[in-house]
C-alpha cells in the first residue's frame, strides 16, 4: 500500500514544472507520433522522464533524516521532497481486507543560497504550489484504493541554516483488498461487499 501512495504522490509531485526555466513542455517530448492509437511503453517512459526532468522539484525520496548531515554533504538537489509515513493502524475487515487513515508529511527542502529560494515569499508559494497539485489527489489499482488526499498541517521551519525544511502533513483513507480471495474486483466493489456483511451478517 505505501508503494502506491509513494509512487502516486511522487508522480504528482513532478508535474510541478519549472516556469523560469520551461514555458511549456517541448510537444515531441509528451506526445506520440501521429497515428498511433496507443502509446508504447518505450513513448510512456519518455514522457514522464521529460516531465520529471523539467520539473521544478528536482529530488524526491523516502524521508530517512537526510538533513542530518546535509549541511556537511548534500547528496541531493534542491528543491527535494522527502516522504515520511506516519505509523499506520490498520482495521481488519472480513476477507483479508484492511483499511486504516494514512498520515503522510512532506518535508519541502529548498537551498537558500540559490537565488530564488532565499525569499521568502518565493517558497511560500512554491508550498501553495505544492497544495495545489496534491489537493484531491486518489487513485485505485490492483485492488488498493488510496481516498483523496487532505491537507492536515503546516510547519514552516523557523530555524533553518542554508537548507530549509517545511513539512506539509496529509491524511488519507486507504482501502487494501490484496488479500481478498474470492474475485478480481476492484477494492471498492470488494469493500461494499464487505461493508454490508459486517452490517448485516448472515443468520443460520
Amino acid at each position: 500500500m505505501r508503494k502506491l501512495l509513494f509512487n502516486t504522490i511522487k508522480a504528482a509531485l513532478f508535474t510541478i514544472q519549472d516556469g523560469e526555466e520551461l514555458a511549456t513542455l517541448e510537444s515531441e517530448e509528451l506526445t506520440t507520433q501521429g497515428g498511433e492509437e496507443n502509446a508504447t511503453q518505450e513513448a510512456e517512459e519518455n514522457a514522464t522522464q521529460a516531465v520529471e526532468r523539467h520539473s521544478v522539484i528536482k529530488y524526491v525520496e523516502r524521508w530517512n533524516n537526510q538533513l542530518e548531515y546535509a549541511e556537511e554533504e548534500q547528496p541531493f538537489n534542491c528543491p527535494a521532497v522527502f516522504i515520511e509515513f506516519a505509523p499506520i493502524t490498520w482495521r481488519t475487515l472480513p476477507h483479508g481486507v484492511r483499511e486504516a487513515d494514512v498520515q503522510i508529511t512532506l518535508h519541502v527542502v529548498t537551498d537558500s543560497r540559490v537565488g530564488r529560494w532565499s525569499d521568502t515569499n518565493t517558497v511560500f508559494e512554491f508550498l501553495d504550489t505544492i497544495h495545489k497539485a496534491l489537493f484531491g489527489l486518489h487513485t485505485t489499482q490492483d485492488k488498493r484504493t488510496m481516498d483523496s488526499l487532505c491537507h492536515l498541517q503546516s510547519v514552516t521551519d523557523n530555524d533553518h541554516g542554508e537548507l530549509e525544511d517545511n513539512r506539509e502533513t496529509y491524511t488519507c483513507h486507504v482501502t487494501d483488498a490484496t488479500a481478498y480471495p474470492y474475485t478480481t474486483k476492484s477494492s471498492r466493489n470488494i469493500i461494499f461487499e464487505v461493508g454490508a456483511e459486517v452490517q448485516h451478517p448472515a443468520t443460520s
